[in-house]
Formats: C-alpha cells, sequence, structure tokens
C-alpha cells in the first residue's frame, strides 16, 4: 500500500483498493487527464508493479475524471533481489 500511496500525484485521489492474489484493482478521481497518465508513470516505475492497465476513464462530476486500472503486485521483483 505505501508504493500505490507514494505513487500518487497531485491531483489525484484513490475511492477503493482491492487485492485479489497478486492482482491490484484501484479506482479513483482526478482533476484532470495528465494527472491519471501521470499516477500510471508513477506505478509503472515501481519494481514492485507490472505495467497497469487503465480500464476506464470518464467524465465525473463537476470538472472531476473518475478512473479505474488495475496492475500485477510482485513482492519479489528482480531489481531488489539483485541488490540484496
Amino acid at each position: 500500500m505505501d508504493e500505490v500511496s507514494r505513487a500518487l500525484p497531485d491531483l489525484v485521489w484513490l475511492n477503493r483498493m482491492s487485492f485479489g492474489a497478486n492482482l491490484v484493482k484501484l479506482t479513483g478521481s482526478a482533476l484532470d487527464e495528465n494527472a491519471v497518465a501521470n499516477y500510471i508513470s508513477n506505478l509503472d516505475a515501481s519494481p514492485f508493479f507490472d505495467e497497469p492497465v487503465l480500464k476506464n476513464l470518464a467524465r465525473g462530476r463537476g470538472d472531476t475524471f473518475t478512473f479505474s486500472l488495475s496492475f500485477a503486485f510482485n513482492n519479489a521483483p528482480p531489481e531488489i533481489e539483485a541488490a540484496g
């Protein structure tokens, strides 16, 4: 959860997070599409996550956008194992 939180850029907040096996699913809101793209890039840069897949991006209430995405969690990424 710490990595998911650290990856959050300004203008993005999470509404729901669920885990199943090694799959993480998130839903959230953002003030613009670029903020969502930045969040996906930040998650992708983490050695603990596979490339996130954007499932949905839609205009929400007011000036916000809602999104959902999923990605696999790897608790022993090769980059970390090689350093140890």
